[in-house]
Protein backbone atom coordinates (compact mmCIF):
# COMPACT_ATOMS: atom_id res chain seq x y z
CA UNK A 1 0.00 0.00 0.00
CA UNK A 2 1.52 3.04 -1.18
CA UNK A 3 1.95 5.99 1.50
CA UNK A 4 -0.08 8.68 -0.16
CA UNK A 5 -2.97 6.07 0.36
CA UNK A 6 -2.07 5.23 4.12
CA UNK A 7 -1.77 7.48 6.87
CA UNK A 8 0.02 5.96 10.44
CA UNK A 9 -1.96 8.48 13.50
CA UNK A 10 -1.89 8.98 16.84
CA UNK A 11 -4.86 9.78 18.31
CA UNK A 12 -4.71 9.94 22.04
CA UNK A 13 -1.41 7.77 22.66
CA UNK A 14 -2.22 4.98 20.13
CA UNK A 15 -0.86 4.78 16.78
CA UNK A 16 -3.73 3.28 14.20
CA UNK A 17 -3.68 3.06 10.60
CA UNK A 18 -6.40 4.48 8.53
CA UNK A 19 -6.66 2.42 5.58
CA UNK A 20 -7.80 4.96 2.63
CA UNK A 21 -7.50 2.60 -0.40
CA UNK A 22 -10.52 0.47 -0.35
CA UNK A 23 -13.91 0.11 1.47
CA UNK A 24 -12.78 -3.42 2.81
CA UNK A 25 -12.26 -3.69 6.56
CA UNK A 26 -10.25 -5.30 8.94
CA UNK A 27 -10.49 -7.74 11.38
CA UNK A 28 -11.84 -6.09 14.57
CA UNK A 29 -9.38 -5.70 16.96
CA UNK A 30 -10.36 -6.61 20.77
CA UNK A 31 -9.67 -4.19 23.53
CA UNK A 32 -11.00 -1.08 21.59
CA UNK A 33 -11.70 1.35 23.83
CA UNK A 34 -15.19 3.21 23.38
CA UNK A 35 -15.85 6.96 22.44
CA UNK A 36 -15.30 9.20 24.87
CA UNK A 37 -18.07 11.87 25.88
CA UNK A 38 -16.65 15.50 25.25
CA UNK A 39 -17.10 17.38 27.93
CA UNK A 40 -19.03 21.26 27.58
CA UNK A 41 -16.55 24.17 27.72
CA UNK A 42 -17.82 27.00 29.75
CA UNK A 43 -19.21 29.72 28.25
CA UNK A 44 -18.82 33.21 29.00
CA UNK A 45 -21.27 35.01 31.78
CA UNK A 46 -22.50 31.60 32.91
CA UNK A 47 -22.02 30.65 36.52
CA UNK A 48 -21.75 27.38 38.10
CA UNK A 49 -25.54 26.40 38.87
CA UNK A 50 -26.22 27.63 35.02
CA UNK A 51 -23.11 25.33 33.58
CA UNK A 52 -24.17 22.15 35.45
CA UNK A 53 -27.38 22.27 34.55
CA UNK A 54 -26.38 22.54 31.31
CA UNK A 55 -23.57 20.09 31.26
CA UNK A 56 -26.98 17.94 32.57
CA UNK A 57 -29.72 18.82 29.89
CA UNK A 58 -26.67 18.07 27.10
CA UNK A 59 -25.55 14.51 28.83
CA UNK A 60 -29.27 13.27 28.96
CA UNK A 61 -29.53 14.54 25.74
CA UNK A 62 -26.58 12.64 24.71
CA UNK A 63 -27.59 9.75 26.57
CA UNK A 64 -30.74 9.65 24.76
CA UNK A 65 -28.80 9.82 21.33
CA UNK A 66 -26.59 6.94 22.45
CA UNK A 67 -29.79 4.26 23.54
CA UNK A 68 -31.08 5.54 20.03
CA UNK A 69 -28.23 4.46 18.12
CA UNK A 70 -27.42 0.93 20.32
CA UNK A 71 -31.50 0.26 19.50
CA UNK A 72 -30.51 0.83 15.71
CA UNK A 73 -27.27 -1.11 15.72
CA UNK A 74 -28.35 -4.10 17.95
CA UNK A 75 -31.72 -4.67 16.53
CA UNK A 76 -29.77 -5.05 12.96
CA UNK A 77 -28.68 -9.00 12.02
CA UNK A 78 -26.74 -7.20 9.39
CA UNK A 79 -22.91 -7.61 9.81
CA UNK A 80 -20.66 -4.89 10.87
CA UNK A 81 -19.34 -3.75 7.25
CA UNK A 82 -22.97 -3.32 5.98
CA UNK A 83 -23.96 -1.09 9.45
CA UNK A 84 -20.88 1.14 8.19
CA UNK A 85 -22.13 1.52 4.71
CA UNK A 86 -25.93 2.57 6.13
CA UNK A 87 -23.82 5.05 8.56
CA UNK A 88 -22.19 6.36 5.78
CA UNK A 89 -25.35 7.02 3.68
CA UNK A 90 -27.42 8.23 6.77
CA UNK A 91 -24.52 10.99 7.20
CA UNK A 92 -24.93 11.95 3.60
CA UNK A 93 -28.90 12.18 4.01
CA UNK A 94 -28.73 13.09 7.77
CA UNK A 95 -25.38 14.89 8.74
CA UNK A 96 -24.70 14.85 12.11
CA UNK A 97 -23.97 18.37 13.31
CA UNK A 98 -24.11 19.13 16.87
CA UNK A 99 -21.99 21.30 19.42
CA UNK A 100 -20.64 20.41 22.08
CA UNK A 101 -20.30 16.72 20.91
CA UNK A 102 -19.94 17.39 16.86
CA UNK A 103 -18.32 19.93 14.94
CA UNK A 104 -20.71 22.97 13.29
CA UNK A 105 -21.52 22.95 9.73
CA UNK A 106 -19.40 26.06 9.33
CA UNK A 107 -16.35 24.02 11.07
CA UNK A 108 -17.24 20.93 9.10
CA UNK A 109 -17.33 22.22 6.45
CA UNK A 110 -14.04 24.00 6.46
CA UNK A 111 -12.40 20.96 7.56
CA UNK A 112 -13.49 19.09 4.18
CA UNK A 113 -12.22 21.96 2.17
CA UNK A 114 -8.64 21.44 4.38
CA UNK A 115 -8.57 17.92 3.01
CA UNK A 116 -9.34 19.02 -0.64
CA UNK A 117 -6.74 21.68 -0.33
CA UNK A 118 -3.77 19.89 1.25
CA UNK A 119 -4.33 15.83 1.01
CA UNK A 120 -5.23 12.73 3.37
CA UNK A 121 -2.21 12.55 4.65
CA UNK A 122 -1.75 16.18 5.29
CA UNK A 123 -5.13 16.62 7.23
CA UNK A 124 -4.85 13.63 9.09
CA UNK A 125 -1.57 14.81 10.72
CA UNK A 126 -3.20 17.94 11.53
CA UNK A 127 -6.22 16.81 13.13
CA UNK A 128 -4.03 13.90 14.86
CA UNK A 129 -1.94 16.94 16.44
CA UNK A 130 -4.64 18.65 17.33
CA UNK A 131 -5.65 15.99 19.47
CA UNK A 132 -9.43 15.91 18.46
CA UNK A 133 -11.24 12.88 19.89
CA UNK A 134 -11.48 10.19 16.65
CA UNK A 135 -15.36 10.39 17.57
CA UNK A 136 -15.52 13.95 17.02
CA UNK A 137 -13.19 13.84 14.34
CA UNK A 138 -15.72 11.51 12.05
CA UNK A 139 -18.44 14.22 12.62
CA UNK A 140 -16.80 16.15 9.80
CA UNK A 141 -18.19 14.06 7.45
CA UNK A 142 -21.16 13.70 9.14
CA UNK A 143 -20.86 10.87 11.18
CA UNK A 144 -22.54 10.33 15.14
CA UNK A 145 -20.17 9.95 17.69
CA UNK A 146 -21.88 8.19 19.85
CA UNK A 147 -22.26 4.65 17.83
CA UNK A 148 -21.98 1.28 20.10
CA UNK A 149 -18.34 0.07 18.99
CA UNK A 150 -14.71 1.53 19.75
CA UNK A 151 -12.31 3.62 18.18
CA UNK A 152 -10.97 0.50 16.27
CA UNK A 153 -13.76 0.76 14.17
CA UNK A 154 -14.42 4.46 14.33
CA UNK A 155 -10.67 4.46 12.22
CA UNK A 156 -12.26 2.21 9.60
CA UNK A 157 -15.28 4.83 9.39
CA UNK A 158 -12.86 7.31 9.44
CA UNK A 159 -11.21 5.66 6.15
CA UNK A 160 -13.94 5.08 4.68
CA UNK A 161 -15.58 8.95 4.59
CA UNK A 162 -12.22 10.34 3.64
CA UNK A 163 -11.91 8.19 1.08
CA UNK A 164 -16.28 8.68 -0.21
CA UNK A 165 -15.08 12.98 0.49
CA UNK A 166 -11.77 12.78 -2.11
CA UNK A 167 -14.10 10.92 -4.77
CA UNK A 168 -17.00 13.58 -4.40
CA UNK A 169 -17.08 15.95 -7.48
CA UNK A 170 -16.53 19.41 -6.72
CA UNK A 171 -19.44 21.69 -7.35
CA UNK A 172 -18.59 24.77 -10.45
CA UNK A 173 -18.51 27.70 -8.12
CA UNK A 174 -20.04 29.53 -11.52
CA UNK A 175 -22.89 27.69 -11.79
CA UNK A 176 -25.87 28.82 -9.26
CA UNK A 177 -29.29 28.74 -10.29
CA UNK A 178 -31.78 27.71 -12.45
CA UNK A 179 -30.59 30.50 -15.43
CA UNK A 180 -26.99 29.01 -15.36
CA UNK A 181 -28.45 25.06 -15.85
CA UNK A 182 -31.11 26.26 -18.70
CA UNK A 183 -28.00 27.98 -20.04
CA UNK A 184 -26.12 25.14 -20.12
CA UNK A 185 -28.62 22.69 -21.48
CA UNK A 186 -29.31 25.13 -24.61
CA UNK A 187 -25.98 25.21 -25.38
CA UNK A 188 -24.41 21.92 -24.73
CA UNK A 189 -24.85 19.86 -28.03
CA UNK A 190 -23.81 16.23 -26.63
CA UNK A 191 -25.60 15.61 -23.52
CA UNK A 192 -25.03 12.40 -20.85
CA UNK A 193 -28.37 12.06 -18.65
CA UNK A 194 -27.26 9.44 -15.75
CA UNK A 195 -31.02 8.60 -14.06
CA UNK A 196 -32.01 6.58 -11.30
CA UNK A 197 -35.05 4.83 -9.56
CA UNK A 198 -36.15 8.49 -8.26
CA UNK A 199 -37.63 9.33 -11.70
CA UNK A 200 -39.80 5.91 -11.47
CA UNK A 201 -41.18 6.61 -8.13
CA UNK A 202 -43.90 9.07 -8.67
CA UNK A 203 -45.28 6.21 -11.19
CA UNK A 204 -45.75 3.79 -8.03
CA UNK A 205 -42.42 1.75 -8.97
CA UNK A 206 -40.52 1.43 -5.51
CA UNK A 207 -37.08 2.29 -5.54
CA UNK A 208 -34.66 0.03 -4.16
CA UNK A 209 -32.71 1.98 -1.23
CA UNK A 210 -35.00 3.91 0.28
CA UNK A 211 -34.80 3.58 3.79
CA UNK A 212 -38.18 2.53 4.94
CA UNK A 213 -39.81 2.33 1.82
CA UNK A 214 -37.52 0.36 -0.87
CA UNK A 215 -37.47 -2.67 -2.05
CA UNK A 216 -34.59 -3.83 0.06
CA UNK A 217 -36.23 -2.89 2.95
CA UNK A 218 -39.15 -4.95 2.06
CA UNK A 219 -36.89 -7.91 1.76
CA UNK A 220 -35.67 -7.31 5.55
CA UNK A 221 -39.66 -7.95 6.25
CA UNK A 222 -40.14 -11.13 4.68
CA UNK A 223 -36.56 -12.24 6.56
CA UNK A 224 -34.05 -11.50 4.28
CA UNK A 225 -30.97 -9.69 5.64
CA UNK A 226 -29.47 -8.59 2.82
CA UNK A 227 -31.05 -8.11 -0.83
CA UNK A 228 -28.00 -11.22 -1.57
CA UNK A 229 -30.41 -13.40 -0.66
CA UNK A 230 -32.14 -12.91 -3.44
CA UNK A 231 -30.51 -10.99 -6.24
CA UNK A 232 -27.45 -13.87 -6.72
CA UNK A 233 -26.91 -15.73 -9.71
CA UNK A 234 -25.95 -18.26 -7.55
CA UNK A 235 -29.07 -18.17 -5.59
CA UNK A 236 -31.12 -17.87 -8.67
CA UNK A 237 -29.70 -21.32 -10.32
CA UNK A 238 -30.04 -22.77 -7.25
CA UNK A 239 -33.65 -22.16 -6.09
CA UNK A 240 -34.84 -19.73 -8.53
CA UNK A 241 -38.43 -19.75 -6.16
CA UNK A 242 -37.38 -17.37 -4.21
CA UNK A 243 -36.89 -14.72 -6.61
CA UNK A 244 -40.41 -15.67 -8.41
CA UNK A 245 -41.75 -15.52 -4.73
CA UNK A 246 -41.12 -11.72 -5.19
CA UNK A 247 -40.11 -10.27 -8.28
CA UNK A 248 -43.78 -9.59 -8.66
CA UNK A 249 -42.98 -6.53 -6.10
CA UNK A 250 -41.07 -4.93 -8.47
CA UNK A 251 -42.31 -6.26 -11.83
CA UNK A 252 -43.05 -2.95 -13.91
CA UNK A 253 -46.46 -3.51 -15.46
CA UNK A 254 -46.65 -0.28 -16.74
CA UNK A 255 -47.02 1.86 -20.21
CA UNK A 256 -46.86 5.35 -19.25
CA UNK A 257 -43.85 7.50 -18.19
CA UNK A 258 -42.59 10.65 -15.67
CA UNK A 259 -42.14 13.99 -17.04
CA UNK A 260 -38.61 13.10 -16.09
CA UNK A 261 -38.94 10.54 -19.24
CA UNK A 262 -40.01 13.22 -21.07
CA UNK A 263 -37.43 15.68 -20.55
CA UNK A 264 -34.95 12.96 -21.80
CA UNK A 265 -36.91 12.18 -24.75
CA UNK A 266 -36.95 16.29 -25.60
CA UNK A 267 -33.04 15.98 -25.33
CA UNK A 268 -33.49 13.58 -28.02
CA UNK A 269 -35.85 15.50 -30.01
CA UNK A 270 -34.21 18.63 -29.83
CA UNK A 271 -30.63 16.51 -31.55
CA UNK A 272 -28.71 16.80 -28.26
CA UNK A 273 -29.07 13.81 -25.95
CA UNK A 274 -25.74 11.61 -26.72
CA UNK A 275 -26.64 8.96 -24.25
CA UNK A 276 -29.10 7.92 -22.17
CA UNK A 277 -27.47 5.66 -18.90
CA UNK A 278 -30.26 4.10 -16.96
CA UNK A 279 -29.42 2.45 -14.00
CA UNK A 280 -33.72 1.19 -13.90
CA UNK A 281 -35.10 -2.19 -14.80
CA UNK A 282 -38.03 -0.88 -15.66
CA UNK A 283 -37.85 -0.38 -19.67
CA UNK A 284 -39.65 3.26 -18.84
CA UNK A 285 -37.13 4.64 -21.20
CA UNK A 286 -38.22 2.84 -23.83
CA UNK A 287 -41.38 3.21 -23.59
CA UNK A 288 -40.94 6.95 -23.67
CA UNK A 289 -39.54 6.28 -26.94
CA UNK A 290 -35.20 7.20 -26.33
CA UNK A 291 -34.27 4.82 -29.48
CA UNK A 292 -32.11 1.49 -28.15
CA UNK A 293 -29.09 3.41 -30.17
CA UNK A 294 -29.14 6.31 -27.58
CA UNK A 295 -30.14 3.82 -24.42
CA UNK A 296 -27.76 1.91 -22.41
CA UNK A 297 -29.71 0.14 -19.87
CA UNK A 298 -26.79 -0.47 -16.74
CA UNK A 299 -28.14 -3.16 -14.80
CA UNK A 300 -30.51 -4.91 -17.80
CA UNK A 301 -34.14 -4.79 -17.63
CA UNK A 302 -37.31 -6.50 -17.70
CA UNK A 303 -37.91 -6.01 -21.56
CA UNK A 304 -36.11 -9.44 -22.62
CA UNK A 305 -35.62 -12.51 -20.31
CA UNK A 306 -33.63 -15.83 -21.53
CA UNK A 307 -33.52 -19.57 -20.30
CA UNK A 308 -30.55 -20.11 -18.14
CA UNK A 309 -30.26 -23.89 -19.81
CA UNK A 310 -30.75 -23.72 -23.20
CA UNK A 311 -29.83 -19.34 -23.71
CA UNK A 312 -33.42 -19.50 -25.10
CA UNK A 313 -34.71 -15.68 -25.44
CA UNK A 314 -37.86 -14.28 -25.42
CA UNK A 315 -39.86 -10.71 -24.92
CA UNK A 316 -39.96 -10.39 -21.30
CA UNK A 317 -43.80 -9.75 -21.85
CA UNK A 318 -43.82 -13.56 -21.82
CA UNK A 319 -42.82 -14.32 -18.45
CA UNK A 320 -44.82 -11.37 -16.59
CA UNK A 321 -47.81 -14.14 -16.06
CA UNK A 322 -45.66 -16.61 -14.16
CA UNK A 323 -44.05 -13.37 -12.10
CA UNK A 324 -47.55 -12.37 -11.13
CA UNK A 325 -48.29 -15.52 -10.34
CA UNK A 326 -45.65 -15.86 -8.41
CA UNK A 327 -44.47 -19.05 -9.88
CA UNK A 328 -41.42 -20.01 -11.50
CA UNK A 329 -41.31 -19.39 -15.48
CA UNK A 330 -39.74 -22.64 -17.37
CA UNK A 331 -38.43 -22.57 -20.85
CA UNK A 332 -40.93 -23.54 -23.62
CA UNK A 333 -38.10 -23.97 -26.27
CA UNK A 334 -36.89 -26.70 -23.72
CA UNK A 335 -40.12 -28.46 -22.97
CA UNK A 336 -40.94 -28.73 -26.82
CA UNK A 337 -37.22 -30.32 -27.04
CA UNK A 338 -38.63 -32.23 -24.27
CA UNK A 339 -41.51 -33.66 -25.49
CA UNK A 340 -39.63 -34.86 -28.78
CA UNK A 341 -36.99 -36.51 -27.46
CA UNK A 342 -39.53 -38.50 -25.02
CA UNK A 343 -41.93 -39.35 -28.56
CA UNK A 344 -38.85 -40.06 -30.39
CA UNK A 345 -37.99 -42.73 -27.35
CA UNK A 346 -41.67 -43.83 -26.80
CA UNK A 347 -41.72 -45.15 -30.83
CA UNK A 348 -38.34 -46.49 -30.51
CA UNK A 349 -39.67 -48.16 -27.89
CA UNK A 350 -42.64 -49.69 -28.71
CA UNK A 351 -41.09 -50.54 -32.26
CA UNK A 352 -38.46 -52.98 -29.99
CA UNK A 353 -41.39 -54.16 -28.18
CA UNK A 354 -43.52 -55.59 -31.23
CA UNK A 355 -40.24 -57.04 -32.65
CA UNK A 356 -39.28 -59.21 -29.78
CA UNK A 357 -40.35 -59.92 -26.91
CA UNK A 358 -38.98 -59.21 -23.86
CA UNK A 359 -37.73 -61.56 -21.02
CA UNK A 360 -39.53 -61.33 -17.80
CA UNK A 361 -38.16 -58.50 -15.72
CA UNK A 362 -36.66 -57.04 -18.26
CA UNK A 363 -35.86 -53.13 -18.25
CA UNK A 364 -38.97 -51.69 -19.69
CA UNK A 365 -37.42 -48.98 -22.24
CA UNK A 366 -40.93 -46.83 -22.33
CA UNK A 367 -40.88 -46.00 -18.91
CA UNK A 368 -37.28 -45.09 -18.46
CA UNK A 369 -37.74 -42.30 -21.54
CA UNK A 370 -40.34 -40.57 -18.84
CA UNK A 371 -38.87 -40.69 -16.10
CA UNK A 372 -35.69 -39.54 -17.77
CA UNK A 373 -37.36 -35.51 -18.30
CA UNK A 374 -38.31 -33.84 -15.40
CA UNK A 375 -38.36 -30.56 -14.21
CA UNK A 376 -34.73 -30.46 -13.36
CA UNK A 377 -34.43 -30.77 -17.40
CA UNK A 378 -36.19 -27.81 -18.33
CA UNK A 379 -34.98 -24.38 -18.45
CA UNK A 380 -35.72 -21.53 -15.83
CA UNK A 381 -35.85 -18.39 -17.43
CA UNK A 382 -34.31 -15.42 -16.03
CA UNK A 383 -35.47 -11.62 -16.51
CA UNK A 384 -32.46 -9.83 -18.37
CA UNK A 385 -31.78 -7.82 -15.32
CA UNK A 386 -28.43 -7.43 -13.63
CA UNK A 387 -27.99 -9.65 -10.51
CA UNK A 388 -25.16 -9.66 -8.14
CA UNK A 389 -22.07 -12.17 -9.13
CA UNK A 390 -23.16 -10.93 -12.94
CA UNK A 391 -21.25 -8.39 -15.26
CA UNK A 392 -22.62 -5.53 -16.11
CA UNK A 393 -23.22 -5.33 -20.27
CA UNK A 394 -20.26 -4.82 -21.95
CA UNK A 395 -21.45 -2.12 -24.18
CA UNK A 396 -21.68 0.15 -20.97
CA UNK A 397 -18.09 0.13 -21.43
CA UNK A 398 -17.64 0.38 -24.95
CA UNK A 399 -19.98 2.99 -25.32
CA UNK A 400 -18.45 5.31 -22.14
CA UNK A 401 -15.41 4.46 -22.73
CA UNK A 402 -14.73 4.60 -26.75
CA UNK A 403 -17.48 6.99 -27.80
CA UNK A 404 -18.96 9.23 -24.98
CA UNK A 405 -15.99 10.26 -22.89
CA UNK A 406 -15.02 11.89 -25.33
CA UNK A 407 -17.75 13.71 -26.71
CA UNK A 408 -19.83 14.46 -23.93
CA UNK A 409 -20.16 18.44 -23.36
CA UNK A 410 -22.35 17.91 -20.63
CA UNK A 411 -23.56 15.14 -18.08
CA UNK A 412 -27.25 15.37 -16.05
CA UNK A 413 -27.97 13.28 -13.33
CA UNK A 414 -30.99 13.20 -12.19
CA UNK A 415 -33.26 10.39 -9.50
CA UNK A 416 -29.95 8.65 -8.34
CA UNK A 417 -27.42 9.29 -5.43
CA UNK A 418 -24.48 8.11 -7.71
CA UNK A 419 -23.36 5.76 -4.92
CA UNK A 420 -23.37 2.16 -6.78
CA UNK A 421 -20.29 1.25 -8.38
CA UNK A 422 -19.48 1.29 -11.48
CA UNK A 423 -21.73 3.80 -12.74
CA UNK A 424 -20.91 5.96 -9.44
CA UNK A 425 -17.01 6.11 -11.28
CA UNK A 426 -18.33 7.32 -14.69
Amino acid sequence: MSHALQSAVKFQGRTQIVDLTSDASDDDQEGATHAKRPNAPLAAGTNHHEHTHQQQQQQQRQDDQIAAASDEWDDSSTDLESMMGDELDLSEDQPYMNQPFGFTSAEAAAHRARLHRVGADRWIFETATAGIPIPKLCTVFGIRPFLPIGDDDYYQLLGKAIRRELLKRQKLPQYNTIQDAARLLKTSKNIIVVCGAGISTSLGIPDFRSKNTGFYSKLREYGFSEPEEVFTIENFDMDPTTFYTLAGEILPGIQEWSPTHGFIRLLQDKGKLLTNYTQNIDNIESHAGIFPDKLIQCHGSWATATCRKCGYHVPGEKIFPDVEARKVSYCTRCMENASVVKARKRKRGSNSNSRTRRKQGAFDDDDSSDDMYDESEIGVMKPDITFFGEALPDKFFTRFNEIDLELADLVVVIGTSMKVKPVSEM
